[in-house]
C-alpha cells in the first residue's frame, strides 16, 4: 500500500489509493485515520497509515486494541 502511496500519481494520498480501492472505502479509510482526503502522502501520519492498512485491507486490529472476550457466569 506504501507503494502505491507514494507513486506520485494523483495528487494525494487518496487519489493514489483510489486507483486500486472504491472512491467510498478510501473516503471512509481517511476519515476513521483522521486525514484529510487532499493530504499529500509525505504529511500523513505514521499511525494514519496503520489505521488505512487496516481498514482497506480488513484485517483484524491487534490483540491490544480489541477488548478482552467476555466469559460466561
Amino acid at each position: 500500500m506504501v507503494d502505491v502511496g507514494f507513486s506520485g500519481v494523483g495528487g494525494s494520498l487518496a487519489a493514489s489509493l483510489r486507483r486500486s480501492h472504491s472512491d467510498r472505502a478510501v473516503t471512509r479509510a481517511c476519515a476513521a485515520a483522521g486525514i484529510a482526503t487532499g493530504l499529500p502522502v509525505g504529511l500523513v501520519p505514521s499511525a494514519a497509515w496503520l489505521t488505512l492498512y487496516r481498514l482497506l485491507h480488513e484485517t483484524a486490529a491487534p490483540a491490544h486494541d480489541r477488548p478482552a472476550p467476555r466469559r460466561g457466569r
